[in-house]
């Protein structure tokens, strides 16, 4: 056959050949770009293509057995496309992964510094040299990779805020022989961590990175949240809760400032709305203070019987609530001082309307101590002046409280209170003392994740001015049921039963509120 046919006839080969080609790797990239893998590996290995274009071959399906994690059969693939002479600039980045998977960690620190080289990704080029230093226990060799991201100004912001957090690890272990550990830690390590959350302050990594900044400081006895006595505050140094309550009354009572609480006989649905806000401020981690601000809003909605409406009201409640974070026979403890004020609207004159009824104002002070190491044991003592829109019924209240928290075996929670009221009126015939017990049982997660509350209270109150009452009692029974939807969203359902009996009939009573809450916090 003359030469020129058999060029010819070779060029329409190789022209037919590459058309095949062509198609095929339209096929491929098809199939890769959709994570089919295993199909765009057989349409490579289906091609017959010139020894050129076999490194790229090799490349493609090294790439396609990695994107299925089989390091082991993308390796030869890879060194084949290396040794046909591929240098694709994500060559060697991609080789070292694969090897660095596979535990050949001499092997791909070579890789990663050819990645390095040749400027491919080089901040984490730099990242994989520094983790394999690392786990070979070479700190100088890891120390230098980190600083080396560090530097560079290209750096994209999550493989800085990688850096940050090794490097400050690293030091941190590298000094836990020295004697000034805690100088070290607070000048080099936490400085670096802390560089490390300010570039992605919403990350992951970040969150991560302050937890364990925290238990650094803890473990130094550093950390601001932390008082000197040991107790831990939380993160957020401020709240905001809502709460609308439905709520249903069967036997509405006359709400008042005094103990002469009388039942109406009549029903009604009431709405009660609160917010409450606060803010803490934390002084050289002993001194607490946290002012506070609290209203409330409460409408019944039957408004057809004077003697249910008048309790419409709304209040203003503000205060500063101060502790001194101390030690008590070696226990952690906290000195209470409270100091609050009250402005109370009523429809105190049932005209729909709500205007002045009360002000207040008190001081108490107290200690919380761990007598028990169940739970904490706290004692307060209160002193109140109440100041009525009837002159008369200006009143002066000492109180004295006492609450015991125990934790069982179980989680459960058992909380014992007692309250002691001896009020003082002008009108000596409303002067009364009065003694309050009170158990709660909690039992947190109990069902659907919730948890469930059952209370019993007795209340007596010794009306020693008033022959006709002398002592009268309520017993008030309840249960109540909470479940969290979310950190910030709350519910629950309760129910109470309320019986009092008295020497004089006409304060005999019984009633059944059920409601329902729905709590927002900030």
């Amino acid at each position: 056959m003359p030469i020129k046919k058999k060029t010819l006839c070779l060029f329409l080969l190789l022209f037919f050949i590459n058309i095949h080609a062509q198609d095929r790797m339209k096929d491929f990239y098809k199939f890769y770009n959709q994570g089919k893998y295993m199909l765009a590996i057989e349409n490579l290995e289906g091609i017959s293509a010139t020894k050129e274009f076999e490194k790229d071959r090799n490349l493609w399906i090294a790439l396609s057995y990695k994107n299925l994690q089989l390091f082991d059969k993308a390796i030869p693939y890879f060194k084949k496309a290396i040794k046909l002479g591929n240098r694709n600039e994500s060559l060697f980045f991609e080789y070292g992964q694969c090897l660095y998977a596979i535990n050949e960690l001499d092997k791909a620190k070579k890789a990663f510094r050819l990645s390095y080289n040749t400027g491919y990704k080089k901040p984490y080029s730099l990242y994989y040299l520094a983790n394999i230093s690392d786990i070979l226990n070479n700190p100088k060799s890891t120390k230098k990779n980190y600083l080396r991201i560090l530097k560079d100004k290209n750096a994209d912001p999550d493989i800085k805020q990688i850096a940050y957090f090794q490097v400050g690890e690293l030091i941190y272990g590298l000094i836990q022989n020295k004697f000034d550990i805690l100088d070290y830690t607070q000048n080099y390590v936490l400085p670096l961590w802390k560089k490390g959350i300010d570039i992605l302050p919403q990350s992951e990594l970040a969150g991560e990175i302050e937890q364990r900044m925290d238990e650094v400081m803890y473990k130094f006895n550093i950390h601001p949240l932390q008082m000197v006595n040991g107790r831990r505050l939380g993160k957020k140094g401020y709240n905001v809760k809502g709460s609308i309550v439905f709520e249903n009354d069967d036997n509405v009572t006359l709400a008042n400032d005094q103990s002469t609480t009388t039942a109406s006989d009549n029903s009604s649905a009431i709405i009660k709305t609160n917010l409450d806000m606060d803010y803490r401020f934390v002084y050289k981690q002993r001194f607490i203070s946290t002012p506070e601000l609290k209203l409330s809003y409460v409408d019944y909605q039957n408004d057809e019987n004077a003697s249910v409406y008048t309790n419409n009201s709304y209040s203003i409640s503000t205060g500063i609530a101060n502790s001194w974070e101390h030690t008590l026979f070696k226990k952690r403890s906290s000195f209470l001082l409270d100091i609050d004020w009250n402005y109370t609207a009523r429809d105190k004159n049932q005209e729909r309307e709500r205007n002045f009824y009360s002000r207040a104002k008190s001081l108490t002070i107290g200690e919380k101590t761990r007598i028990f190491k169940r739970g904490a044991t706290t004692f307060k003592l209160k002193f109140k002046e109440i100041t009525n829109f009837s002159s008369s019924q200006n009143t002066d209240v000492t109180t004295f409280q006492m609450d015991q928290l125990w934790i069982t075996d179980s989680s459960n929670v058992l909380i014992g209170l007692f309250v002691f009221d001896d009020s003082k009126s002008e009108n000596t015939t409303l002067n009364n003392k009065s003694y309050l017990f009170r158990l709660d049982y909690l039992l947190p997660n109990l069902f659907w994740v919730g948890d469930l509350g059952l209370n019993t209270t007795l209340n007596l109150i010794d009306n020693y001015n008033d022959s006709s009452r002398d002592i009268d009692q309520t017993i008030i029974l309840g249960m109540r049921y909470d479940k969290r939807f979310s950190n910030n969203i709350k519910g629950s359902l309760y129910y109470d039963r309320t019986t009092a009996s008295s020497d004089s009939v006409s304060y005999d009573y019984t009633k059944n509120v059920m409601g329902i809450e729905l709590k927002l916090s900030y």
